[in-house]
């Protein structure tokens, strides 16, 4: 039997640190599917079906077969422990996930940002770099075993042995540190030629430094130069070395290219290589071996290159999505329009699957290019080219339709809308004039001398544009309708409300006028603290019955209904990301140069919930789902994850969910716990619903029954990471199948959930 006492510890004390600190810890939207662009490698699965790839603010889980992401996590560093679990860390805390559940196990309070991670192959040791400190931690269950200091300088030449048992690190400008895992005494120290980066061979003999004139493999036990492959290295290079220790990779950015080579080590050969005649970041460049050492893994920018270890010649290729801008929906909300450097592409809204990509020869000038609302035209506007439109054909051509130089038109296109039909393209804004186009007759018309931002209605009759306050049209009567007081503001045309953001220093006020009588609508706000120094976006669904407030400082979106309640609440990764609803509401576009398309929200008044998980000593789960029926006919009027807002003490927890104004009964579901199903009556104001779940159903039918005991004795004695854990058995969610588990079975045993 392992300790459970640290394990529960570590559970207890994760939990404790989420309530003391008011950490907004599960909630998320329902997402439908993500596009990911390239960031950079950090680690194939041992069975080589699963990658990990780390960039600034989120961490995403690929599936290698279908060769697109399938998870997000809010975490700058991640890497694989083993074959069962994962790790992803970030400025707050680093949370480790079962796999393939994709479920979180243990969550460790941290207060600073990772530089990197590294793991041992069993995943039983983890080596957490934050540049001037090194922690050594055990996983299963997490014990931090020791803090190496740099006492204030940045070390160098981090490296963990393949079998976990050595650890490397360094100290400018040539000593490095060798020491063992088990008890961190020094095995060894060593004085190199250069302090560089470093990777160790698997048993922790041989020690491979990459510095400015090239790389240098030295033997633990004597210090000997064993081998010295020359080249110029500028920059931070990758470096990996292959499971059997036989093959050394690495890919270094130099002035003006780039450089990868292979070597095979017994030897000193050279199998492959390649200069590359473009100067890449350390952010667009990895390399990575296969756990059977067959393969390289080489990341250039957006492509994974497959490189045969026993040829060096190339076995495959896979092209990752290049960077990008989301550009909203078209076809009442039925596909979304995503921009990158080389092509027009849309995406079918509900699956994510590409419909058509339309090749272009040329960018878009700060992003100015705008699709129709039907999806059979497209303009684009750059200095050089001037104002280009054109016919989006079936087949993926883009068929030319009118060309208008820059000098002729009356202003920069800098922002453009098309009206519903196509037949008018409104452009300029950002301190210029505002004019329109008619397509593809060419005829401009100036309508306003300047203005910042512009939005206007779908049939061409009201304009409104902010230019020091925001001022509503009618190009129709050529009058000016209204004028209010705000910074920015959101046409809300199928309502034909305007949404006026109203800043100061301490609050935030979202007005939603009348366009057409002036008259005030529905309103939220919220107050805003001093620590706050980005700030806030606000994004209105289309029917005006959602405002949602988005704060990228602290990861977070905050949506209101009309009346200024809370009705939902999006922590990291989504939180605090740019967002568009669709026209009809059915979706929500999550992200910029990211996408992730999530369901839209049925209904705007909030459910407010307490939710007691019988037994529960863990992290708050993240597997729990919620259905919610119409009490009168039974039919499933919303459905999803279950976001848990914060934590009310051990096995207390607060949810939120936006629901239709109705009579409902809300169902909440999710092994182990047995589905519990409430009536939620229609109330002004909102009551509060209480839910408790008991554990025992280990087999998912709903049932407490001797076939989870079963199950239960097949998982006994294990913990998170060990291949026999089984985490529906880890019915008080410590981490380890042990006599606390069993009891609760026992407890419950019989009981059966609610339809």
């Amino acid at each position: 039997m392992r300790d459970a006492h640290t394990a529960r510890w570590w559970s207890l004390l994760s939990i404790v640190s989420c309530f003391a600190f008011g950490v907004s810890v599960l909630a998320q939207p329902n997402i439908r599917w993500l596009l990911e662009p390239p960031s950079r490698m950090a680690g194939f699965s041992p069975d080589g079906g699963w990658m990990l790839t780390s960039s600034f603010r989120t961490s995403t889980l690929w599936s290698v077969a279908e060769q697109k992401p399938v998870a997000t996590f809010a975490g700058w560093r991640s890497v694989f422990l083993g074959s069962r679990l994962f790790v992803v860390h970030n400025d707050r805390q680093l949370d480790i996930y079962d796999f393939p559940s994709l479920r979180r196990v243990y969550q460790i309070p941290v207060g600073v940002r990772p530089y990197r991670l590294l793991a041992s192959r069993d995943g039983r040791w983890l080596l957490v770099d934050y540049l001037t400190e090194l922690q050594l931690w055990q996983t299963m269950p997490p014990r931090l075993m020791k803090v190496i200091s740099g006492e204030g300088k940045a070390m160098g030449a981090i490296a963990l042995s393949a079998d976990g048992r050595f650890l490397s690190h360094g100290v400018p400008p040539s000593q490095i540190t060798i020491r063992r895992t088990e008890d961190g005494g020094i095995v060894k120290r060593l004085t190199v030629e250069e302090m560089g980066e470093a990777v160790l061979s698997p048993d922790g003999s041989l020690i491979v430094v990459a510095s400015q004139s090239g790389v240098r493999g030295y033997r633990v036990s004597d210090g000997r130069v064993l081998f010295h492959f020359p080249m110029q290295i500028e920059g931070m290079p990758a470096l990996a070395m292959s499971e059997d220790g036989n093959y050394l990779a690495m890919m270094a950015p130099s002035y003006y290219h780039c450089a990868w080579r292979l070597w095979r080590l017994p030897d000193g050969a050279l199998l492959a290589g390649e200069d590359i005649p473009e100067y890449l970041s350390t952010y667009e460049l990895s390399v990575h071996f296969s756990t059977d050492s067959r393969t390289l893994y080489l990341q250039v920018r957006d492509t994974i290159r497959m490189i045969d270890t026993s040829t060096g010649g190339e076995v495959g290729s896979w092209a990752t999505p290049r960077p990008f801008r989301t550009r909203g929906f078209c076809r009442g909300g039925e596909q979304i329009v995503v921009s990158d450097a080389e092509a027009l592409n849309i995406y079918d809204a509900a699956s994510g699957g590409l419909l058509v990509c339309y090749p272009r020869s040329y960018e878009p000038y700060y992003d100015a290019e705008a699709v129709s609302p039907d999806g059979r035209r497209y303009a684009l506007f750059t200095e050089q080219r001037g104002l280009n439109i054109f016919s989006l054909s079936d087949g993926g051509t883009l068929v030319p339709l009118l060309t208008i130089p820059t000098p002729n038109l009356p202003a920069p296109a800098f922002q453009m809308q098309w009206t519903a039909d196509g037949t008018w393209l409104y452009a300029g804004g950002y301190g210029g004039k505002v004019f329109r186009v008619r397509v593809p007759e060419g005829d401009i018309e100036a309508l306003v001398e300047r203005a910042w931002t512009f939005a206007v209605s779908a049939d061409g009759r009201y304009l409104v544009y902010s230019d020091g306050g925001i001022t509503a049209l009618d190009l129709q009567q050529g009058r000016v309708l209204y004028t209010w007081t705000g910074s920015d503001f959101q046409l809300l045309d199928a309502v034909q409300q305007v949404a006026v953001v109203q800043r100061s220093t301490d609050r935030r006020n979202v007005l939603l006028y009348s366009l057409l009588t002036g008259e005030l609508r529905g309103y939220a706000s919220w107050s805003r603290p001093t620590t706050w120094t980005m700030q806030e976006k606000v994004a209105v669904s289309p029917d005006g019955l959602v405002i949602a407030m988005i704060q990228e400082q602290e990861r977070r979106t905050d949506f209101y209904n009309n009346q200024s309640l809370l009705i939902a609440h999006w922590s990291a990764p989504y939180g605090g990301q740019p967002i568009s609803f669709s026209p009809d509401g059915r979706y929500i576009a999550i992200g910029d140069s990211t996408l992730a398309v999530a369901d839209g929200f049925r209904g705007n008044v909030p459910l407010e919930g307490r939710l007691h998980l019988a037994g529960w000593m863990g992290i708050l789960p993240d597997q729990l789902r919620y259905t919610l029926r119409d009490s009168a006919t039974g039919q499933v009027v919303a459905e999803g994850r279950l976001g848990l807002l914060s934590s009310m003490g051990f096995s207390y927890a607060r949810f939120l969910l936006p629901a239709p104004d109705t009579d409902l009964l809300l169902t909440v579901s999710g092994a182990p716990f047995l589905s519990r199903t409430v009536f939620v009556p229609r109330s002004y104001p909102p009551g509060i619903v209480n839910v408790v779940l008991y554990p025992g159903d280990i087999d998912g039918d709903n049932e407490v029954t001797l076939f989870d005991f079963g199950q239960m004795v097949v998982a006994f004695g294990s913990v998170a990471g060990e291949q026999h854990y089984n985490m529906n058995a880890d019915l008080d969610g410590d981490g380890e199948i042990s006599l606390w588990d069993f009891g609760l079975l026992v407890e419950y045993f019989g009981m059966i959930g609610d339809d």
